[in-house]
């Protein structure tokens, strides 16, 4: 199954929907193959839009909402719900980029010719990835300022007293 780019409506921008009125995201989504949103964008939709579920689904093909730790569903017109669910969290950490990643994940899988089932999971992969190393960069940048933080003279002092660079 191939998607066109110019197909798809992702609604990853609450700022931007609150300054739009309701005729307005109608025809931003009219049409649609695919509808991305988080369940507080769709909230948000169909709030300023009046649109029920049905009426939704009457004027996108698929549309493919995340739920947070509740993970990803995917209901379409001619598909059977799909809900994938999310690895367990182990703490919380600093979503930024993971909608991005998931989005990415789901689109390539898609290309590739995937099942929805299939591309919600490449997608939810992806985002934990994604997640991972978002959260890898943080540390990475907590520790380099830890040691960059160390006047050389301390150092300096260290080392004379015989400790090695990786003690001091």
């Amino acid at each position: 199954m191939t998607v066109s780019v110019a197909a798809f409506v992702d609604l990853g921008t609450p700022q931007q929907m609150a300054r739009m009125d309701g005729p307005d995201l109608i025809r931003l989504v009219d049409g649609a193959e695919l509808l991305f949103c988080n369940d507080y964008e769709k909230s948000l939709l169909k709030s300023k839009t009046g649109l029920s579920e049905d009426e939704l689904m009457a004027r996108v093909h698929v549309r493919v909402t995340t739920l947070g730790s509740d993970g990803v569903e995917v209901i379409g017109r001619d598909l059977d719900r799909v809900h994938v669910p999310v690895a367990k969290e182990r703490a919380k950490a600093d979503p930024t980029g993971v909608g991005d990643a998931f989005r990415a994940g789901f689109l390539t899988a898609l290309e590739w010719g995937l099942s929805y089932q299939r591309a919600a999971e490449v997608g939810s992969m992806l985002a934990t990835l994604g997640l991972a190393l978002n959260e890898a960069a943080y540390m990475a940048e907590i520790i380099r300022a830890g040691i960059t933080s160390v006047p050389e003279g301390q150092l300096e002092a260290s080392t004379a007293l015989g400790m090695s660079w990786g003690l001091a």
